[in-house]
């Protein structure tokens, strides 16, 4: 049962990634229909998105709308059970002609599958590069600055 999963999961990200590519793909066609994604974060894709209807017309075209291409690739995987969490490498050029995830780091996602669909995503994006990269805000920190009070650096 694990490895099925674990194939089931892969052959999701392969097809995400066709679809970003500008290929033919179905990932759709792997999610229960009432299946449920969690972005995690405060960005604008951020959320939890129900059903596959809603995280196509929500959470895809959302995104679609800031972005030209992309490539998602899976780095790593580990399963017990009806989970599988995933390292994904995310890459992605913006319409704006920007690269999303340059460095290429590794976010991670976790899928909850039942009798051969999934039917849970959590995905942990870099919210960081979502919101300099993709809707152009400045970083601002929220790290204390250090004015010599003994505070940290």
């Amino acid at each position: 049962m694990t490895e099925a999963n674990k194939k089931l999961v892969a052959d999701f990200i392969s097809r995400v990634s066709a679809v970003l590519g500008g290929m033919d793909g179905d990932p759709y066609g792997l999610l229960d229909d009432d299946a449920v994604l969690v972005v995690n974060g405060t960005t604008p894709l951020s959320g939890v998105f129900y059903g596959k209807k809603e995280i196509h017309n929500i959470f895809v075209r959302t995104a679609a709308r800031r972005l030209e291409k992309g490539e998602v690739a899976l780095v790593d995987t580990v399963a017990e059970g009806n989970k599988v969490g995933v390292f994904l490498k995310v890459t992605a050029q913006t319409r704006n002609g920007k690269k999303f995830n340059a460095a290429a780091d590794p976010s991670g996602c976790m899928f909850t599958v039942a009798e051969g669909k999934i039917i849970a995503i959590h995905f942990f994006p870099d919210t960081t590069q979502i919101e300099t990269i993709l809707y152009e805000r400045a970083f601002v920190s929220n790290r204390p600055s250090n004015t010599g009070k003994g505070g940290p650096p």
